[in-house]
C-alpha cells in the first residue's frame, strides 16, 4: 500500500509539473519521470510521442467527497498537459498531420460565425494553423461515477453528492452545499438509470431516466468513446496510451477490466482491433496489407516491474530503460504474438491468472498491444513500407484508505 501512494505521489508530481510547464512555456522545468518505474514507463503517454486518454473514476457518496474532490481536480490539471504525437512513417505522418489541419481549421472556422466575425477575431491564417495545432494534442480527460456501493446504500443518511450535465461534473458539498465544477472531454454518468438484461448486462433503462434526466452510459458507451478512436488512431501508426484512475473503490477495474457480461475496456478493445484489422484487409489495396499484433502484460508491484507471462522475474524485477531512437523500454518483458481476438484474450486472460495467484491484486497493471503494419508493393513481394505502433491500457492501483474491490462496488452498486 505504502509504495502504491509513493508511486501515485511520483505519477502527481510527473502531471503537475507538465501542467506547470504549459503554464509558464519560458520557464525551464524538471520532469521527474525517473522517480518511479511507473512514471518511467508512461514517459511516452504523458508529454511524450502518444495520444493519451485518462479515465478518471469517482465515487458518488458524501462520504467520499474530500478524495473526489481531489481526483476531479488531478484531472483538470491533466488537461493542459500536450503530447506530440508522430506517425512512425514520415511520409504517411505528412498525409496525416495535413488532414488533421484542415480538419481543424475548417471546423474553426465554421464555429467563428460570419465572416466579418472572422476577420475580427482572426486576421491571419498563420493564427488559424496555431490554434488548429494546438488542437487535439493534450491529453484527453473523460470522468466516471459508479453507483452506490452496498454498504453506500445500506447507510439511510447517504448523499449523493455529483451530477453531471453534459461535459461538466459537479461536485456538492455534503455540509454546505457549495458546488465545485469542471470541465472534460466526456462524463460518464453510470450511477443510475439502468436496466439489467438475462444476461446481467447493464444498460440504459432510456434516455434521460436517470437522476436529473442523465442517460446512464454502460461500457459500451465507454468504448465508443474511447476504445474506437484509440483504436483508429493506433492502426493509423500513433501510440496511444489509456489509464484509469482514482480512488480503490470507484471502478477501474470494471471499466477496464469488465464483469461477466459487462466486459470492459481491455477485451472489448482486442476484439474490435482485429475486426478492424479485417476490415483494412478487405477493403480497396486491402490485399497490399498485412498485421501483426502481439501482446504484453506486466504488473508494477512494490515498485518491481514484473512479466506475466514469466515463470520467474528477476527478484529486483525487470530493468526500465531508456534508449535513444526507441524511447522507453522494459527490458526481458516477453512478448507473445497473436493472430486472433480469442489467441489474444486467451493471453490476457492467463496474465490475470497469474497476477491473482501471486496475489498481487494490489499493483498498477499495464496490458500492451503492440501492432505492426506491412504495405507490399505492387507486385506483392518484399516491403514497401512498415509502421509499428502501440497502445497501452493501465490501470492503476488506487490508495490504501478504502480496501473494497472496485470492481465489485461497481457490480454491488448497480445492482441495487
Amino acid at each position: 500500500g505504502a509504495a502504491n501512494n509513493r508511486t501515485l505521489a511520483a505519477l502527481g508530481s510527473v502531471l503537475t509539473s507538465l501542467a506547470d510547464k504549459q503554464e509558464n512555456p519560458d520557464k525551464k522545468r524538471f520532469i521527474p519521470y525517473r522517480d518511479s518505474k511507473l512514471t518511467h514507463i508512461l514517459q511516452n503517454a504523458l508529454g511524450g510521442n502518444s495520444k493519451t486518454v485518462m479515465l478518471c473514476t469517482v465515487s458518488p457518496a458524501d462520504a467520499n467527497h474530500d478524495e473526489t474532490l481531489s481526483t476531479l481536480r488531478y484531472a483538470s490539471r491533466c488537461r493542459l498537459i500536450k503530447n506530440k504525437p508522430e506517425i512512425t512513417d514520415k511520409a504517411d505522418a505528412e498525409i496525416q498531420v495535413l488532414k488533421e489541419e484542415h480538419a481543424n481549421v475548417k471546423e474553426l472556422f465554421a464555429n467563428l460565425g460570419p465572416p466579418d466575425e472572422r476577420l475580427a477575431k482572426y486576421k491571419t491564417f498563420e493564427e488559424l494553423e496555431a490554434m488548429a495545432l494546438r488542437k487535439g494534442d493534450g491529453v484527453s480527460v473523460r470522468v466516471r461515477v459508479r453507483p452506490f456501493s452496498q454498504n453506500e446504500d445500506d447507510d439511510a443518511e447517504k448523499k449523493l453528492i455529483v451530477n453531471m450535465n453534459g461535459n461538466n461534473t459537479n461536485l456538492v458539498h455534503p455540509q454546505d452545499g457549495s458546488q465545485n465544477s469542471f470541465t472534460f472531454e466526456a462524463c460518464y454518468w453510470s450511477f443510475d438509470g439502468y436496466s439489467q438484461r438475462a444476461d446481467g448486462y447493464l444498460e440504459p433503462a432510456g434516455e434521460g431516466m436517470g437522476t436529473n434526466g442523465a442517460t446512464y452510459a454502460d461500457q459500451a458507451a465507454v468504448f465508443e468513446d474511447v476504445g474506437k478512436s484509440m483504436i483508429q488512431e493506433t492502426l493509423n501508426g500513433f501510440n496511444t496510451c489509456v489509464f484509469a484512475y482514482g480512488e480503490t473503490g470507484t471502478g477501474k477495474n470494471y471499466t477496464m477490466q469488465g464483469d461477466g457480461a459487462n466486459a470492459g475496456l481491455v477485451p472489448v478493445v482486442c476484439e474490435e482491433l482485429f475486426s478492424h484489422i479485417e476490415a483494412k484487409k478487405a477493403a480497396p489495396g486491402g490485399d497490399k496489407l498485412q498485421f501483426q499484433v502481439s501482446v504484453q502484460v506486466l504488473v508494477i508491484y512494490l515498485e518491481k516491474v514484473l512479466d506475466l507471462f514469466a515463470k520467474e522475474n528477476p527478484k529486483n524485477g525487470l530493468k526500465v530503460r531508456s534508449k535513444p531512437g526507441v524511447g522507453v523500454v522494459v527490458e526481458g518483458l516477453t512478448e507473445w504474438p497473436v493472430w486472433s481476438v480469442v489467441e489474444a484474450q486467451e493471453r490476457i486472460e492467463t496474465a490475470y491468472k497469474n497476477r491473482t495467484a501471486s496475489n498481487m491484486q494490489r499493483s498498477h497493471l499495464m496490458v500492451t498491444l503492440n501492432v505492426t503494419r506491412v504495405e507490399l508493393n505492387a507486385d506483392g513481394q518484399g516491403d514497401t513500407a512498415e509502421q509499428k505502433s502501440t497502445m497501452n491500457l493501465v490501470t492503476l492501483a488506487g490508495s490504501e484508505r478504502n480496501r473494497a474491490n472496485d470492481a465489485d462496488r461497481m457490480k454491488e452498486g448497480a445492482a441495487n
